[in-house]
């Protein structure tokens, strides 16, 4: 089973993801994290998900998210992953980052876009953001790729099983072990 943990699950982004991961017949959901929800049910913030997801809201302990997980999702506003992206990486984990964090290369058009100032501009050069069919090849070194709230399809390498999800919403996940 592949361990997965989602920081930031009590938003749109988070409830869509969490929705499509409990159908996947390999997908663990280890721990499911948010600030301001933290000791509520995921199904008592996302009324669809009662009954099939009934985890408890935890606030982000990411020493412990890191330890029970081998990938993490991340569906924080813009801005707040920065924090932790270096210590996830350092810890060999693989990260998927659904907010804008990573997608801008260039620190300084970063910083025009989101208003903020990117605290890890070192981190930009190994994140990836796109399609895995057209930019297969630099997905599969990267830590991160992802669309927002748009068009979310990311590919994760672990190991050489191919695993997908997908829904007849807008959203793909696509997970490799």
């Amino acid at each position: 089973m592949i361990r997965v943990s989602i920081i930031g699950a009590s938003g749109y982004t988070g409830g869509e993801l969490v929705k499509l991961l409990i159908r996947h017949p390999r997908v663990h959901i280890s721990s499911l994290t948010s600030e301001n929800n933290a000791h509520k049910k995921i199904s008592d913030i996302h009324l669809y998900l009662k009954g099939r997801c009934d985890l408890v809201l935890k606030k982000l302990d990411i020493d412990k998210l890191i330890k029970d997980s081998d990938v993490i999702f991340s569906c924080l506003p813009h801005g707040a992953l920065i924090g932790h992206a270096q210590k996830i990486l350092k810890a060999k984990k693989k990260l998927i980052d659904l907010s804008a964090d990573f997608r801008i290369k260039d620190s300084r058009l970063y910083k025009t876009w989101y208003k903020l100032v990117h605290k890890e501009p070192g981190l930009l050069a190994q994140a990836h953001y796109g399609l895995p069919e057209l930019k297969r090849e630099e997905i599969k070194k990267a830590f991160q790729t992802g669309k927002g709230k748009v068009v979310i399809k990311a590919k994760v390498e672990i190991e050489d099983t191919s695993l997908v999800i997908t829904a007849p919403i807008n959203i793909i996940i696509s997970i490799s072990i």
